[in-house]
């Protein structure tokens, strides 16, 4: 069934990765292998490029385990050369819903927005020196950055910013890659520091932490872009 409101948000899945133009039909046909789903929504994007999105509900939670399981980032479809995201939605009952973190397996930290603001970063605990040019060629060895953006310093000894990727891949490679582990020398004290990269998650609950290690982010998450 094709509409325009899910009836209810059990067993939900969130499918990300679908260009612009992409047949209903293709969608449809891809998910009906693990189950004839209740509905399936096509969200429609201005535009006739980049992505675009689509919910679908199926009535089993067996199915939607199937899906996500054979699916996410693995099935590409015929007008993409970027396989599908496929996880439980953050309104499903199943990936902790609204003022919960996501639990389900292939649940993002990002929410269900991203496909289309961009997968955003916090990173913090950057050195006052810093310039943003610096956080660019940091964060573009791990794919397409869509934004940097340098949050206003405050009283504290640190700065933070909010960095866009194209894609979630893109994102938690740059996660895993630098948080904690990559440092940055402050070119005012002659001493490095170690920043911080978490996901900046647009729909629900913020990432907490560091409180006193940066200023202008109002911890992890913080802020606005």
């Amino acid at each position: 069934m094709h509409g325009s409101e899910m009836a209810s948000n059990e067993y939900k899945l969130f499918v990300g990765n679908i260009p612009v133009g992409t047949a209903f039909e293709e969608l449809s046909g891809v998910f009906k292998h693990y189950g004839e789903p209740d509905e399936i929504h096509l969200v429609p994007k201005a535009g006739s490029k980049g992505m675009q999105y689509a919910f679908v509900r199926y009535p089993r939670k067996e199915m939607a385990d199937a899906a996500i399981e054979a699916l996410n980032g693995k099935h590409t479809l015929s007008t993409s050369t970027v396989p599908l995201v496929v996880r439980f939605s953050e309104k499903s009952r199943n990936s902790g819903g609204p003022g919960g973190a996501p639990t389900a397996p292939g649940a993002s930290p990002f929410g269900d927005a991203a496909l289309q603001d961009g997968f955003k970063l916090f990173v913090g605990n950057l050195p006052l020196s810093i310039q943003k040019e610096q956080i660019q060629e940091l964060f573009q060895q791990y794919g397409e950055i869509r934004e940097v953006v340098m949050l206003k310093a405050g009283r504290g000894t640190h700065l933070s910013a909010f960095v866009k990727f194209m894609t979630e891949a893109q994102a938690m490679a740059a996660i895993d890659a630098l948080d904690g582990k990559h440092q940055m020398q402050d070119t005012n004290t002659g001493f490095p520091t170690t920043i911080q990269v978490r996901p900046r998650y647009e729909g629900g609950p913020r990432y907490e932490g560091a409180r006193n290690n940066h200023s202008g982010g109002g911890g992890y998450g913080g802020g606005g872009m």
